[in-house]
């Protein structure tokens, strides 16, 4: 069983993402402290909790039953498949199993310990939603002992025509903004796979809804990230009974706070009805994307995915896929509107974003896609896509930016950290 500390983390997580009360968290923290398994009405309440904060499909939550169905304690290969569960879903990490500290964040120009990264909440962007965000990752290669990190130049200048919309400015070109966060990352000392968050907010401390006339700040962190789905073949998805938002709305090219309410909608939707994802249609009935992740199918050997006028995400990643779909697969590709019904007739789809990375659709709104698994064309994008991203296929070697340099001198920006 676990740890005495992995098991307080444990209570403390379920509590969390569960909202029980104080009153009901007693009974969980008799549960977690238990060393000899649980009993019937203990694990009904973990395995719901579990498949509510996971998302898990019909097929996971098989799995699970069977793990928790187990009275007498956890075996070593019950335990291991508890642990991995966990760490999907709430990022504990492997080998403490304790929560995962970012110790660092790029903040009021300067990288300082992450505790001092703090803003108050009167900041107008915490009340009105007025910022954007980015999304960046850097992958471990552990043969070469080396972090990449993933196109951060074309990253950072989506982020500032991000910012464009929301009129803010930054004194800060792409290039710089890269370069800042790659001392962040060094900084960190990740040695695995890292996720990178900058993120710019109107930072005056007012009442009153505008985006002119105020003072735009920058934040950057990072975290340790590996899945961002519980798995990655064969989704289970559904087409949302919410639309997407509307150019004339809230611009979705970009990633703009505000406009994730939309995405919150979307997916906690999904997941309440026991999908994995969801498919989100345009004002016109068109397919946009998924609730946080660009969209492609695959019919008659052609990649399909939506054309940006249809109110996506102008993806990083779903430029990547099309590149490497059209260059080194040698498919055409194709960008244009698709119907709903065209969704139930496709010989594969895939998602695709810096978070999702690459996860196969194994069905639409209960209509099995190919097998229910990831198709060929899917499956080769796969390898190529995390061989490219992890410094394995030289040709792709320009989108790659090594994380650890020992022959480059300490920066500026790091060397702020050894005075805070």
């Amino acid at each position: 069983m676990p740890s005495g500390t992995y098991r307080k983390s444990l209570r403390r997580l379920l509590i969390v993402s569960a909202g029980f009360n104080r009153g009901g968290s007693k009974s969980h923290q008799r549960l977690l402290t238990v060393s000899t398994g649980f009993n019937r009405k203990s694990r009904k309440s973990l395995r719901r909790l579990l498949i509510v904060s996971a998302g898990f499909n019909r097929t996971c939550r098989k799995s699970l039953r069977r793990l928790l169905i187990v009275s007498a304690g956890f075996n070593r290969k019950s335990h291991k498949s508890l642990r991995r569960l966990l760490i999907v879903s709430t990022g504990l990490n492997r080998k403490s199993h304790e929560a995962i500290m970012t110790k660092y964040a790029f903040f009021n120009g300067a990288i300082v310990p992450i505790d001092q990264a703090k803003v108050s909440v009167m900041t107008h962007t915490l009340n009105y939603g007025t910022g954007c965000f980015g999304g960046l990752r850097a992958y471990w290669n552990p043969e070469q002992e080396q972090l990449y990190a993933f196109r951060f130049v074309d990253h950072f200048r989506r982020f500032l025509n991000s910012a464009k919309l929301l009129l803010a400015e930054l004194p800060y070109t792409a290039e710089e903004l890269a370069a800042i966060t790659l001392d962040l990352l060094r900084t960190e000392g990740w040695r695995e796979d890292c996720y990178v968050r900058p993120l710019l907010y109107k930072a005056d401390e007012i009442i009153g809804v505008r985006l002119h006339n105020l003072r735009d700040a920058l934040t950057i962190f990072s975290v340790p990230m590996g899945a961002y789905l519980p798995r990655e073949d064969g989704l289970r998805v559904c087409t949302s009974s919410w639309r997407r938002v509307d150019d004339t709305m809230i611009p979705a090219r970009g990633k703009l706070i505000g406009s994730y309410v939309n995405s919150a909608l979307i997916k906690s939707d999904a997941l309440l009805s026991g999908y994995d994802e969801a498919l989100v249609l345009s004002q016109d009935g068109h397919v946009a994307e998924a609730s946080a992740a660009n969209f492609f199918m695959v019919r008659d050997g052609v990649v399909v995915t939506p054309p940006i006028t249809d109110n996506v995400l102008e993806g990083i990643t779903r430029r990547t896929m099309m590149h490497l779909c059209a260059h080194a697969l040698g498919l055409p590709v194709v960008e244009r509107s698709i119907d709903r019904t065209e969704l139930y007739i496709a010989d594969e789809a895939f998602l695709c974003g810096t978070g999702v990375q690459l996860a196969a659709i194994g069905s639409i709104d209960n209509r099995t896609l190919g097998d229910g698994g990831m198709g060929p064309v899917t499956r080769q994008l796969h390898t190529l896509y995390f061989d490219t991203v992890r410094g394995r296929r030289p040709e792709f070697a320009d989108w790659l930016t090594p994380v650890y340099d020992q022959a480059k001198s300490q920066s500026a920006a790091t060397q702020a950290v050894a005075a805070t």
